[in-house]
């Protein structure tokens, strides 16, 4: 699951979040989920995945290979872009995003679902 909430007050300065969590079981039992201010650098996209308590679920478990991580790297990193180049934009959730292992034929990281939440005036 990915996703970004827009109007969240910063020391004074209104900025978007974006989040990264594991399954909605980790997130619901776990708290499992990593957040960083937008625009993401790469850096804060490898840090958001690897910091997750679901880690060793998406580095492979029971035999089945790890996920491509640059793949989902550059799914946060494009959801950033977007979001910052679109301020109307208040919510922004993909779910499910599945996530594949480096050079599945399915793609490395594939949103199946998004919902996109417009604010009512678009911020200055």
């Amino acid at each position: 699951m990915l996703g970004t909430t827009g109007d969240v007050n910063v020391q004074g300065e209104i900025v978007q979040i974006l989040d990264q969590q594991g399954s909605d079981t980790f997130v619901e039992v776990l708290r499992d989920v990593a957040f960083r201010l937008v625009p993401l650098e790469p850096r804060d996209a490898a840090q958001m995945i690897r910091e997750i308590r679901g880690l060793p679920v998406l580095e492979g478990t029971r035999g089945q290979p790890g996920v491509d991580f640059e793949a989902l790297e550059s799914l946060l990193l494009s959801v950033s872009a977007f979001v910052e180049s679109h301020p109307e934009v208040a919510e922004l959730d993909l779910n499910p995003v599945f996530a594949y292992p480096a050079g599945h034929q399915d793609g490395g990281a594939v949103a199946v679902d998004a919902r996109v939440v417009l604010s009512e005036a678009v911020p200055a």
